[in-house]
């Protein structure tokens, strides 16, 4: 009767485990997917002058890298794990935004990160870190980015369309070993496969840049 009792208890414990943790990833994604949606709508937003961006320099740059490459990626930074994007806009006229997001390893699992600059110049030559390197979600085992264009907008050909996909998993294992595929769609440069019990999670949106759509 014992045994039963604890084999029961046990069943019960892992399930709500289970649960709590799927609840948090949840909540850690849609938080994470929030911040960097914000902040693509808002690039663009010059209060400088459009002008002083002029001459090769994006207020929207995407760098694609080769990926989805999963849980096995060992590499801690860049292009060896998943897509970066970073960002330029005005809060107003004394203080210019530069914000980068991207996927870092550490200790075997994904981190998204980012950093802002706040720059006091229209041309970004004075800058200083608000933050730098800070933690925005654990457990990512890819992020994407896909810029879409709409017409010839402006000198620099910044996207008024961008993709975003961003894959969360636990930290632990609460089923049975199976192969998991991410689902196909417009971000990233293939699909995500893993072998292992844990539960992922696929963040998607499709994001307007605002201030460019609208120029």
């Amino acid at each position: 009767m014992v045994a039963a009792i604890f084999a029961a208890y046990m069943m019960v414990d892992r399930q709500y485990d289970k649960l709590s943790a799927v609840a948090e990833l949840h909540q850690n994604g849609r938080s994470a997917l929030g911040l960097m949606v914000r902040d693509i709508r808002q690039a663009g937003y010059l209060a400088f002058g459009s002008s002083a961006l002029d001459g090769g320099v994006n207020v929207v740059a995407i760098t694609d890298c080769a990926g989805p490459l999963g849980p096995l990626v060992t590499s801690t930074s860049g292009c060896g794990r998943s897509d970066q994007i970073t960002l330029i806009y005005d809060q107003d006229t004394n203080a210019r935004f530069r914000i980068s997001y991207w996927v870092q390893v550490i200790g075997g699992r994904g981190q998204l990160r980012t950093t802002k600059q706040t720059c006091t110049d229209a041309l970004m030559t004075v800058c200083a870190n608000i933050y730098q390197n800070q933690l925005i979600a654990d457990g990512v085992e890819d992020l994407q980015f896909v810029g879409r264009q709409a017409g010839n907008i402006n000198a620099n050909n910044d996207p008024v369309i961008v993709d975003v996909e961003l894959i969360l998993r636990t930290n632990n294992e609460y089923q049975l070993t199976a192969n998991w595929t991410s689902p196909s769609s417009a971000a990233g440069n293939g699909r995500l496969t893993a072998f292992d019990g844990a539960v992922r999670e696929v963040f998607q949106q499709t994001v307007l840049v605002r201030n460019l759509a609208y120029q």
